[in-house]
């Protein structure tokens, strides 16, 4: 084809030009990307069977490791030639068992391991448990590298670096054109923070509830995980009244009751495991919480914590121990000012149920019978001030949604680190007014570490603004100490500095029950201790804050 016209490769060869240069440079091209394709497909073959040996490699170890120990197992003890001995001896006892005619029992067997009913059935309980948690571990892995995972935790990223961004001050519409002079303020990034934080944990409940959604559609967990997973579903919280008090006086128990916290069940106070221990309370589902409920499977577990049995001043008798018809046991009485202890055991919530000698926690069921880390038998009662002011800046009172901003003193607990309101219990003999002032005195003043004029001082302002105080909440407080025979019950009061000069003399600081103190936004977006955020939503309602 490459020769002249008339002219062939049989007639003149000289003439005619055998190949041209592209083919060799096209058949080069064609020849290289083959072997890169080639390549590139070995190295997916390969990794295709690493990953493929790598999830069962464990399977395969363990199986390898099975067979070398039975191999061990079974092979005579001694080395040639004193492996006749071992041979005789194998020989004389497999005759010995023919001759009592008694097949060979696999429960013999010193590799499997004899167990009881009861023991297999916790093992096989354990297993389905771990089961359940791998298959959560795979079930996340898989979403973690879906497409869709990573441009979710991008968008994410990009958000927390917009928001990081913006609390510098960066990317607003001035910064292009002029430098920002203007330091950022410490407690606006904080705020920002915790509100991601929060927002955080609301994403993961929201996952955690798809999950169980996901189990119990294709019954991938036992009855029994079911009820004890089912405790951490949200519950809507009912709104209460708020009602004014004066603190020149204390507070009568008989007098009216703001109004109850409200959970339709309490969701902290049952769950696992109890604070400071390794102790899992019994698993209660929402609807069985009431004690008019019938629940005949219900067997809570006993704990009382060592520092409560050790019988200090602030700890009742331990019934449990003693019996109900012991003489200490006998002259505790319930619903009513004890007087062999002094102490009031009436409930916010009302009269509460004794059966047995034991008072039952009005909001149903725990999972744990005692007292636990509480007390006293029946309410431990505890005094919440909650003292207020306007957040302020160079302009003057910060709005946000067309509202003002509160600020509220807040406290970290030494126990568990967790931000709450200072407080304290109620001790015998002391009225809640007393209790108010010095709680708030020594967990968010550090009264204990001032010298007397200090104190002095700590007081006359501590008058001022105490002089008058509105309770927003008084009733039971869903406490993750609460027992089915004790429990938590608080009044908490606000005390208001709506200037700002009261708390101007003398900064905060921490007291022996606290680690930090600080003057913390109230918003519904701070995760807090116990019930702590709900009180809040009362305290910005009666002030028509922003929460």
């Amino acid at each position: 084809q490459n020769c002249p016209a008339g002219q062939n490769y049989t007639t003149d060869p000289t003439n005619c030009v055998a190949n041209s240069w592209l083919v060799p440079v096209l058949f080069s091209l064609y020849l290289l990307i083959t072997n890169i394709l080639l390549v590139n497909l070995l190295i997916a073959m390969f990794n295709n069977t690493f990953s493929l040996v790598q999830e069962r490699s464990d399977l395969v170890w363990k199986f390898q490791r099975y067979d070398l120990i039975r191999e061990y197992l079974e092979r005579p003890a001694l080395a040639p030639p004193f492996i006749l001995i071992s041979h005789l001896y194998l020989l004389i006892r497999s005759c010995r068992k023919r001759c009592k005619s008694n097949k060979y029992n696999l429960e013999s067997n010193s590799l499997k391991i004899k167990m009881t009913s009861r023991r297999l059935n916790q093992q096989l309980e354990l297993w389905e448990f771990e089961a359940a948690d791998a298959y959560w571990i795979q079930t996340e892995i898989k979403k973690s590298d879906s497409i869709e995972s990573r441009v979710r935790h991008s968008g994410e990223r990009l958000e927390h670096m917009a928001a990081i961004l913006a609390t510098k001050g960066v990317g607003s519409k001035d910064s292009r054109l002029r430098p920002s002079t203007a330091a950022p303020d410490p407690n606006a990034v904080i705020e920002r923070l915790e509100r991601h934080l929060a927002d955080l944990d609301e994403r993961t409940m929201e996952m955690f509830d798809a999950i169980l959604e996901h189990l119990n559609a294709k019954d991938a967990l036992s009855s029994e995980r079911k009820r004890r997973l089912s405790q951490y579903k949200s519950i809507p919280i009912p709104e209460s009244n708020v009602t004014t008090l004066k603190l020149t006086d204390s507070v009568p128990v008989e007098s009216e009751q703001v109004g109850r916290y409200g959970h339709a069940v309490h969701k902290k106070a049952r769950k696992t495991p109890y604070p400071n221990t390794a102790i899992h309370r019994f698993p209660v589902p929402d609807h069985a919480v009431n004690w008019e409920v019938s629940f005949p499977e219900y067997n809570p577990v006993i704990h009382t914590d060592d520092v409560v049995l050790a019988k200090p001043i602030w700890a009742d008798p331990d019934i449990l121990t003693l019996g109900p018809n012991h003489p200490d046991s006998i002259k505790i009485l319930y619903n009513c000012l004890d007087p062999s202890y002094n102490v009031n055991r009436v409930s916010y919530e009302g009269d509460y149920m004794i059966v047995d000698g034991l008072p039952l926690n009005p909001e149903g069921r725990t999972g744990i019978k005692g007292r636990g880390l509480l007390g006293r038998w029946g309410p431990n009662h505890a005094a919440d001030p909650i003292v207020t002011r306007w957040k302020r800046n160079e302009r003057g009172i910060v709005t946000e949604n067309d509202k003002k901003v509160l600020e509220f003193v807040a406290i970290q607990r030494r126990d568990n680190h967790q931000w709450a309101i200072p407080g304290g219990m109620v001790e015998p003999g002391e009225t809640i007014s007393q209790t108010l002032k010095a709680e708030f005195s020594e967990e968010a003043l550090g009264k204990l570490d001032k010298s007397p004029e200090e104190s002095e001082e700590i007081k006359h302002h501590m008058d001022k603004i105490f002089q008058d105080g509105r309770v927003v909440y008084k009733g039971y407080v869903d406490d993750p100490r609460n027992t089915d025979n004790a429990w938590m019950e608080t009044i908490a009061v606000n005390f208001h500095d709506n200037d700002g000069n009261v708390f101007n003399n003398f900064e905060l600081q921490a007291g022996d029950d606290a680690c930090a103190v600080r003057w913390q936004r109230v918003s519904s977006k701070v995760p807090l201790f116990a019930s702590h955020s709900h009180i809040l939503k009362q305290v910005a309602k009666l002030h028509d804050a922003d929460f």
